[in-house]
């Protein structure tokens, strides 16, 4: 995946903007308390700035994030990555419909990704 883009240009938006957009996502009421999920999207978002979006793998979360066993870890019988993924896409969207409608940059996940 390439780096974050403007949704009215294809040049990439500047990291700064986006690490802004991040704090503010993680200082919101929708998202103080919520630990997992501010550690989850602050993982994905700095693996995307940082390039490295093509190594963001269920696997590789359940590992980093969950504390899964890499070698134990089983997709099909453990969906914690992809459960608390739905989750956070939903809280987005819940802190876009109201803290965060007036935001400039978004922070999105897309369905069927984790990136």
């Amino acid at each position: 995946m390439s780096e974050p883009k403007s949704l009215d240009s294809d040049r990439p938006l500047p990291p700064g903007m986006v690490l802004t957009e991040l704090l503010r996502i993680e200082r919101s009421a929708t998202f103080r308390r919520s630990t997992r999920h501010r550690v989850l999207l602050r993982h994905l978002v700095q693996r995307t700035l940082d390039g490295r979006a093509a190594h963001i793998k269920e696997s590789v979360l359940a590992a980093e994030i969950f504390g899964r066993n890499p070698a134990q870890f089983d997709p099909r019988s453990d969906t914690t990555v992809r459960v608390e993924v739905r989750r956070l896409r939903q809280k987005l969207d819940r802190y876009y419909a109201a803290e965060g409608a007036d935001s400039s940059v978004i922070v999105r996940i897309e369905a069927g990704s984790y990136v």
